[in-house]
């Protein structure tokens, strides 16, 4: 059973291997999401939301049923899902049409909000 927050959604983001930290990212684990994408033929990379909490972690072993769980096992991650407000959720929606995602893990105790 997945326990979302009170006012929260769950959101499930789709990454690869690299960009979920090769398996440190796990249920509990407070994350950045970050989004890589193309404007004007130009890269950009922007942090889109800080120390958001992860409610689950899949590889594509357990969406079709042949694999262990996941969370700190090393597997290769292919979706995250996300504790997110419904406006975090309408950003996250729009930044999956245009671009990759990235996680970086942040310390459970680090709750400061860094100015970007």
């Amino acid at each position: 059973l997945i326990q979302v927050p009170p006012g929260y959604r769950a959101m499930t983001i789709k990454i690869d291997s690299i960009a979920g930290l090769n398996g440190a990212v796990v249920a509990g684990s407070y994350v950045d999401v970050l989004s890589t994408f193309e404007a004007d033929q130009q890269a950009f990379s922007k942090t889109l939301l800080q120390r958001v909490s992860v409610v689950s972690v899949s590889s594509a072993s357990d969406l079709m049923g042949g694999g262990k769980a996941t969370g700190g096992s090393g597997k290769a991650l292919d979706a995250v899902t996300l504790a997110v407000t419904p406006a975090q959720a309408e950003m996250l929606a729009l930044a999956n049409q245009k671009g990759k995602f990235h996680l970086t893990l942040r310390n459970e105790q680090d709750t400061e909000t860094a100015k970007l």
